[in-house]
């Protein structure tokens, strides 16, 4: 059952990503890039550096967990997001195993990794090209070394501490694992590890650490500075407290229906009314086994501890609540499992995987709906306008400029002509565009076209108008516009090129 249940959730991540139904944006080819040095000899030890301040990085793990789909697909996006969905069906497992060891039920743990595969938010994230992506297993990961620790299996710390690092080299915010892991052992008091379980652990640990320790050394600390210092560097911690609170309470409801009912999201204060009454019943129930009661602990433990985060300040993004999708299907699926009728337990599970499923099919093509993508920004429409080129060419040789988010930053193009374009048509444009920085440049530039050229504006809200008619001035200026087509999101100038010199 557990393997047609992965088998199912690996069918629907396929589906949620068929036709380059997928967000690539700047975010995406930038860390494709990062994998990218690996290869040509330049391995990074210092990650991506935070928006909001350049002093605090990301860990390097996430361009590593890369390297296998790009090298073998030939930097192909649809293979690394492959890669990424067998590691987030991995986390039906985890929550299996975590049901399991908590509760010894295998009906309970069956519900919790089915409401995993079928999760509308774990589905959406396991397409996106995201050092968050892969947390969505590595949090699960954490939680269950702890529950085997708690049930006395000494591979269990090891397992939490290769969670733990894991997540922390992923996104940074996860540091607030590390807490948890205190009031863990400050609840539960499990037996104190041997001298070889707790060296092995803290090596892992370490392991994950040392780029951090690394960059912070380099950088004299400054990393820690900003995070002692959030609340001055980053807009979203000077956010009042109360303020953070009901913005969390609003992230934390909509977390829950998307991952129980994302077709009806005005449910989402039924399920927390719901889920936390229910829970409050079990735990002052006095016929509820003890040992269920510290299982219910653990659960709702994993659920609310993301709360510690607001000692900081608030996350605005919509993966800020990415720790605890895992830890919504185990809860829910506890309370589901201790209703006396079990025909309305299983209807109940059909009416949600119905109810995620409907929102799959309902959203595919727009892009995931978690991130408000617009249509430029999809691959798909990425993907159209670099056939249109080719197809326009009819196999001559071709120039291309453009104006795209970012400004004067082409690497977007770079990455599609290359990997793509040169694949399926045997040979890349020239660029006509200003100077790139050496990582990005793999179109060959010139300051004189050949016969004709395109200039590729990318219609996005986030460009200045101005901007977008200084594309087309460009274009005037080169020779003679005898197309422009909308595609998808982009405007595109075919130019034939005059005997002048480009500008």
């Amino acid at each position: 059952m557990l393997l047609l249940i992965c088998i199912l959730g690996l069918i629907l991540r396929y589906i949620n990503t068929t036709n380059n139904n997928v967000l690539f944006g700047y975010d995406q080819y930038e860390d494709l890039f990062h994998t990218r040095k690996i290869i040509l000899g330049d391995p990074p030890l210092i990650g991506r550096p935070i928006y909001g301040d350049p002093n605090l990085h990301h860990g390097v793990l996430y361009f590593y967990y890369n390297l296998i789909p790009y090298v073998f697909s030939n930097a192909n996006p649809f293979a690394v997001i492959s890669w990424n969905n067998i590691f987030n069906v991995g986390a039906s497992i985890a929550a299996f195993s975590i049901s399991r060891l908590l509760f010894k039920d295998k009906l309970l743990a069956l519900i919790s990794a089915f409401l995993v595969a079928v999760s509308y938010e774990y589905i959406q994230f396991s397409g996106w090209i995201s050092s968050t992506a892969p947390t969505l297993f590595s949090v699960p990961l954490y939680f269950l070394g702890l529950a085997a620790y708690y049930r006395q299996k000494s591979w269990g710390l090891p397992v939490a501490a290769l969670g733990l690092g894991m997540s922390i080299q992923l996104e940074i915010f996860f540091v607030y694992l590390i807490p948890i892991f205190a009031i863990f052992f400050f609840l539960f008091k499990p037996a104190f590890p041997t001298i070889k379980t707790f060296l092995v652990s803290c090596l892992i640990l370490l392991i994950f650490a040392s780029t951090f320790i690394l960059t912070e050394l380099k950088l004299r600390f400054a990393g820690i500075i900003s995070l002692l210092h959030f609340s001055e560097t980053f807009d979203d911690g000077q956010i009042g407290y109360l303020d953070r609170v009901g913005l969390y309470l609003d992230k934390f409801v909509l977390t829950l229906a998307n991952n129980l009912f994302p077709t009806h999201p005005e449910f989402g204060w039924i399920l927390v009314v719901i889920i936390g009454v229910a829970s409050v019943f079990f735990l002052l129930n006095p016929r509820m086994d003890k040992s269920e009661k510290k299982g219910l602990v653990f659960l709702i433990i994993f659920v609310l501890s993301p709360v510690l985060m607001l000692a900081l300040g608030f996350h605005k993004q919509p993966w800020f609540l990415v720790g605890i999708p895992a830890g919504v299907a185990l809860l829910t699926a506890f309370i589901l499992s201790q209703l006396k009728y079990k025909l309305l337990t299983f209807l109940i599970v059909l009416a949600i995987g119905y109810s995620n499923i409907t929102a799959l099919i309902k959203n595919h093509g727009i892009g995931p709906p978690l991130f408000k993508a617009e249509t430029s920004s999809l691959l798909s429409s990425q993907l159209s306008v670099v056939d249109y080129t080719y197809n326009e060419s009819a196999g001559e040789p071709f120039s291309i400029n453009s104006v795209t988010y970012p400004l004067y930053h082409n690497a977007l193009w770079e990455y599609h002509y290359s990997w793509y374009g040169q694949r399926k048509f045997n040979y890349k444009p020239d660029w006509l565009g200003g100077e790139q920085p050496e990582m990005y440049r793999s179109l060959h530039r010139i300051n004189k076209g050949g016969n004709h050229s395109f200039m590729i504006i990318d219609n996005t809200y986030r460009i200045p108008e101005g901007q977008k008619s200084k594309g087309k001035e460009w274009a005037k200026e080169q020779g003679k516009i005898v197309d422009e087509k909308i595609i998808n999101g982009f405007t595109v100038l075919k130019v034939e090129i005059s005997s002048t010199t480009i500008k």
